[in-house]
């Protein structure tokens, strides 16, 4: 029987890619679908120091033909980059319709999607004192999933700069799937100290 992981991520970490290729061989992965323009596709390859908020780079390159040789199809379910100004709200309508698309001409081999930690929740939640339905929870109304939030220790990301991660005491394991304590997420997944994605202008 198909399964469908959800994984939200902090963008901007060299251990996104890590914890992504260990999900992929743990949980017996097919399908692997990245919160990139769905219009690249075909040209992912020459995208990796095109976004600056930390969702891809040259770490990737890394990760594709690792992926590729076990098999593992990617695509991407963003907006395309032509509609960059979609309102948020919008946004999370397109991303739960394409992971839908996707899922319903892709029934064989278990699925990962990879969101950024907003839109991989599970449930809706306050943003800005109104209720926000984020990818995930629209998602969770069509289909049996299961929602994964990757853990960082601490460390620093790249998103549009350097950021340092707040350090958060952590004694249990790492790279392991491991009982939620969020209300959002069913598994937490720790991974080690973040370093940023190696993104240059």
């Amino acid at each position: 029987m198909q399964k469908i992981f959800i994984v939200g991520e902090i963008h901007g970490s060299k251990s996104n890619t890590k914890a992504i290729e260990r999900l992929v061989q743990d949980l017996a992965v097919k399908h692997v679908l990245f919160e990139w323009p769905a219009d690249w596709k075909e040209n992912i390859a020459k995208k990796v120091y095109s976004l600056k908020d930390g969702r891809i780079g040259p770490e990737y390159l890394v990760l594709f033909p690792k992926l590729q040789n076990q098999g593992v199809i990617i695509d991407c379910i963003d907006v395309a980059e032509r509609d960059w100004n979609t309102n948020y709200g919008d946004r999370e309508v397109v991303l739960a319709t394409n992971v839908l698309n996707y899922q319903k001409n892709n029934q064989h081999g278990n699925i990962l999607v990879v969101f950024g930690r907003i839109h991989a929740r599970k449930k809706s939640f306050l943003l800005n004192r109104k209720v926000y339905t984020p990818a995930g929870a629209i998602i969770k109304k069509n289909l049996d999933l299961e929602y994964i939030e990757i853990k960082y220790p601490g460390g620093t990301i790249f998103n549009f700069e350097i950021k340092t991660l707040p350090q958060l005491k952590n004694n249990r394991p790492t790279f392991t799937l491991l009982k939620s304590r969020s209300p959002y997420f069913d598994y937490e997944y720790w991974v080690d100290t973040s370093e940023p994605l190696d993104i240059v202008s």
